[in-house]
């Protein structure tokens, strides 16, 4: 059996790779990796030729539907996607790589469709239902759109009929596009995330969701390691975003000059034919001016939003904090989780606040079993709504809102 610092791996860490019913667990290393930013979590396996009480090498080949657990949690419902042999005089290793279900929706092209009055969710159990993808909510549908439920919730199955966060009027795919990218455009209409729930689902969410670690992140106590990142690569001293009015040539549309958060006396102008709105970070005293033309249709009031959304989503991800705690279980015995707030205290590098769990690796090599965890403040995966195109009336899509976020969402982060 294999051994991290603390001695004997626990049987609720013992993992295993089941197979056409059967369950191996002669591995030798291994990485599961789950990540907001990622749709499909992946896994990849290290395992010898043979386990105790096989007689036989083992037959896994890709294409292969596959579960992985650590202890009796499911970590990965999907498909091998390679098998691998190497070999030498003293050993022989099969190495075993797959993702979720939800990695034929990164790699597969949408089909070439359109769907005229139905709601994101809908669209979306259209697009997974061939891949026996079924599609889950942790949100709730309130009367602009979709709002958050209470952190921790759970997850509810998504119908048909469900109303959702209000019907689009006319989306289509485009020729090539995958349906990963498909699901993604038309979930910014609506402020929400797609991440895969783990079991084969693909789960509709916002940030901070999962809910609440039990645990602190301490350094000198769970903490083996921390690294702290600031980056000002991505921060500029002013944020302009642009967007035509819609409607006829009269239409009232105007420059909208904001400070670096948003201030009530912004000026405006009515004059030029293109609305717009600038901001910027305040951690830049330099000159370093972005400008960006938004997806759709925008007046003042919503090219504001969106700069704003722009330069407080990158001041947030200017910071990241990559830390290393040894297990892959809190002190309840619960999984240390994505999308989950953890309180980090470490004076070193002046920290004592909530963060965001946006990407984890579940490893196992000569130092035991290790989580590898990059953090994030909250609001760094913000959500915020794309101008939602008009429809034959001139009117923008019923259910979608100006705003960045909605208030409830805003307090579901916390």
């Amino acid at each position: 059996m294999s051994e991290d610092r603390r001695g004997p791996i626990d049987p609720q860490n013992r993992v295993s790779l089941e197979v056409g019913g059967v369950r191996y667990e002669g591995w030798k290393g291994i990485q599961i990796s789950h990540s907001i930013e990622q749709l499909a979590g992946t896994f990849s396996l290290d395992v010898t030729e043979r386990w105790p009480g096989q007689t036989e090498a083992w037959a896994i080949e890709p294409g292969a539907a596959c579960t992985v657990k650590i202890g009796q949690d499911v970590m990965i419902t999907g498909y091998v996607d390679v098998a691998s042999v190497s070999a030498s005089p003293t050993d022989h290793t099969i190495r075993i790589e797959g993702r979720d279900k939800t990695g034929d929706l990164v790699d597969c092209s949408a089909p070439s469709r359109e769907w005229v009055g139905l709601a994101y969710e809908q669209i979306a159990v259209d697009l997974c239902a061939p891949f026996g993808i079924g599609v889950f909510s942790q949100l709730e549908t309130g009367p602009g759109g979709y709002q958050a439920k209470k952190p921790g919730k759970g997850k509810a199955a998504v119908a048909k009929a469900g109303a959702g966060g209000g019907k689009l009027p006319r989306k289509a795919s485009n020729s090539g596009e995958t349906i990963h990218r498909l699901l993604e455009k038309l979930g910014k209409i609506q402020g929400v995330l797609q991440v895969s729930d783990r079991t084969g689902g693909l789960l509709i969410t916002r940030a901070g969701l999962g809910g609440r670690c039990t645990d602190v992140l301490v350094l000198g106590g769970n903490l083996l390691s921390i690294d702290f990142e600031r980056s000002f690569a991505n921060l500029y001293s002013e944020i302009t975003v642009k967007g035509q009015t819609h409607g006829a040539t009269s239409a009232a549309s105007g420059e909208l000059s904001a400070a670096s958060r948003v201030k009530a006396a912004a000026t405006v102008k009515r004059a030029a034919p293109a609305a717009g709105a600038t901001t910027g970070s305040p951690s830049i005293q330099r000159h370093r001016p972005l400008t960006i033309v938004a997806e759709d249709q925008a007046d003042a009031k919503r090219c504001a939003d969106r700069a704003e959304w722009e330069a407080g989503t990158r001041e947030a991800k200017s910071k990241r904090l990559s830390v290393k705690v040894q297990g892959w279980r809190q002190t309840d015995g619960s999984l240390w989780q994505i999308n989950t707030l953890v309180r980090v205290k470490c004076p070193f590098v002046r920290e004592d606040q909530d963060m965001l769990i946006s990407n984890i690796d579940y490893t196992l090599d000569q130092g035991g079993t290790v989580c590898a965890m990059t953090l994030y403040s909250p609001q760094a995966f913000d959500v915020l709504k794309e101008i939602p195109k008009p429809d034959a009336s001139g009117r923008g899509v019923a259910g979608g809102g100006s705003n960045a976020l909605s208030a409830a969402n805003q307090r579901g982060g916390r």
